[in-house]
């Protein structure tokens, strides 16, 4: 079983984003630690902020570059380049 991690990400440090702030987000993304954010933990972490449903759909399939079903870092740091 994997452990699973719940450092939360303040949403003030986006405001700030270095790349160490980023990868510290991703990383609190990534539940199993895989090096990629699959739909479902994404979706997880965002309920928290009260993000649901089709947003969230809608979101991942923008961000996801290679239509691989899950974000990698270089995916997840384009699109908060982005925004």
């Amino acid at each position: 079983m994997v452990e699973e991690k719940h450092e939360e990400v303040e949403l003030e440090e986006w405001w700030s984003l270095t790349e160490d702030r980023i990868r510290r987000s991703f990383a609190s993304l990534d539940n199993d630690g895989d090096g990629r954010i699959s739909y479902d933990e994404l979706k997880e972490s965002l309920r928290r902020y009260g993000i649901y449903g089709r947003d969230v759909d809608g979101l991942v399939a923008r961000l996801d570059a290679d239509n691989s079903q899950d974000l990698d870092f270089p995916e997840f740091l384009d699109a908060v380049r982005e925004m």
